[in-house]
């Protein structure tokens, strides 16, 4: 037996006391049993789909049928459920198969330390803020890694910096609310974005203090918070007229993805901000977790992205200056040097 595994890109990968589990294989069930997997997941994707009203879904059901074998078994039924995603067209939608839980820790998706997903650097009096991709479902993580960004950004107030640059050339997609809720006194604003769903609905983004989430039906949802001794306080900077003038540039290249994306919608029409690069990945949507009844999950894209005045992000991020990624830090620097308080000698 042979086992790897592949990583392209920045980033590392981390075991700890790995484990062999023997799972059995399906057996084979009858077609009607598979053919009800697949339906009612089509269904479930036609309820929230962005691209709910541009399908005949009675036609791709009847055809997605037809790709189940005569003894179907629950891999083929995934097999043809992940074929209905990827054939939506809206490039974001994903499935992923049942992965058998060896331990409650196991179920919980493990996050790169801080200090390989994030870095800070300060040089004339202009602080970088260097992004990789960071990705966790332990809320203790990303609460975490949204201190450690807030410190940074705190450290660069207190050394009176000029301009700030947020460089999301390296973030490939995760979770953009470590992000967010750390950045919030760079944003400028306590509404930078919302998503809005197929129904027309919008869910408001917020950030207030040192945290940062949603707006659902009233109610405040916090999805990142800065807890950290380093970060509390810094709960007023978000209002100082300092960062109202202090420019902003963020850098995008094409591995710019998902939740990088989404950071990068939450600068959009700030005072001051300005975007550097190339265009992004193309991920600028809403993606909605779907567990079926086997564990199985369907990531469906169910929204746009809308940056703080309305418009809608989709599917890329554009930069302002057209440059090559690599010029990209280079461009934003000769910028801010003519821009807001960083003109100032």
């Amino acid at each position: 037996m042979f086992l790897a595994i592949s990583a392209q890109g920045r980033g590392a990968v981390y075991f700890k006391e790995p484990k062999l589990q023997a799972i059995e294989t399906p057996t084979h069930a009858e077609k009607s049993a598979a053919a009800d997997y697949v339906s009612d997941a089509i269904k479930r994707i036609r309820d929230i789909s962005i691209k709910r009203g541009a399908i005949e879904w009675q036609n791709l059901e009847q055809l997605a049928l037809q790709h189940l074998p005569k003894e179907a078994t629950l891999f083929d039924a995934h097999a043809v459920v992940g074929r209905v995603l990827k054939g939506l067209g809206d490039g974001h939608s994903t499935f992923v198969e049942q992965v058998p839980t060896l331990a409650p820790a196991a179920a919980i998706l493990k996050a790169p330390p801080p200090a390989e997903a994030f870095s800070s650097a300060t040089s004339d009096r202009v602080t970088s803020l260097i992004f990789s991709t960071f990705g966790t479902s332990d809320q203790i993580q990303v609460d975490k890694m949204a201190s450690v960004i807030r410190h940074a950004v705190n450290v660069g107030i207190q050394q009176q910096s000029c301009g700030w640059i947020v460089d999301l050339r390296g973030f490939r997609g995760g979770g953009m609310w470590a992000a967010i809720a750390g950045l919030g006194p760079l944003l400028k604003t306590r509404r930078p974005g919302a998503f809005l769903d197929v129904d027309g609905k919008q869910a408001q983004w917020w950030v207030e203090g040192n945290a940062a989430g949603v707006i659902s039906d009233g109610i405040h949802i916090a999805h990142a918070t800065a807890t950290n001794t380093q970060a509390k306080h810094i709960e007023t900077n978000i209002d100082l007229a300092e960062t109202q003038e202090q420019p902003v540039a963020v850098l995008l290249g094409p591995d710019t993805a998902s939740a990088g994306e989404a950071i990068a919608v939450a600068f959009k029409g700030s005072p001051l901000t300005r975007f550097f690069g190339t265009e992004t990945a193309g991920f600028a949507s809403a993606n909605e977790p779907i567990e079926l009844h086997d564990g199985a999950v369907m990531y469906v894209t169910s929204g746009w992205l809308l940056d703080r005045i309305g418009n809608r992000v989709f599917p890329k991020v554009q930069p302002d200056t057209l440059t090559s990624v690599a010029n990209a830090a280079t461009e934003a620097q000769v910028w801010m040097k003519s821009a807001g308080t960083c003109s100032a000698p």
